[in-house]
C-alpha cells in the first residue's frame, strides 16, 4: 500500500481519540500527523480525528492533550492500528 493510498484509508476511519475514550466511533475529519514525524513515510503514522479534537490538540499543546485525555500520541497510533486492522478484516 502507498503511503497515499493508507492517508485515504486513514480519511475512512473513525476519530481515535473518541474512540479510545468513549468507544464510539464518530467519523473523522481530518487526519493529524505526530510533531516528531516529518518524511516520506509520515503518512503511515497519521491519527485520524474528528476536526475538534485536532484544534484542541494543536491549542492544548501535545502536553496539555495528553493531560486532559491521559492518551499520548503513540495511544492513539495503537488505537488507530486497531482501527486499520479492523478495516482491512472487514474487507477480506
Amino acid at each position: 500500500m502507498t503511503p497515499k493510498a493508507h492517508l485515504a484509508m486513514l480519511h475512512d476511519l473513525p476519530c481515535a481519540v473518541t474512540y479510545a475514550l468513549t468507544g464510539e466511533r464518530r467519523p473523522s475529519e481530518v487526519v493529524h500527523h505526530p510533531e516528531s514525524v516529518r518524511h516520506a513515510m509520515s503518512d503511515f503514522l497519521g491519527i485520524p480525528m474528528t476536526d475538534a479534537w485536532h484544534k484542541h490538540l494543536h491549542h492544548l499543546s501535545r502536553r496539555g492533550f495528553e493531560r486532559l485525555t491521559k492518551l499520548s500520541e503513540m495511544d492513539l497510533m495503537a488505537y488507530t492500528m486497531k482501527l486499520v486492522g479492523e478495516h482491512l478484516e472487514s474487507r477480506r
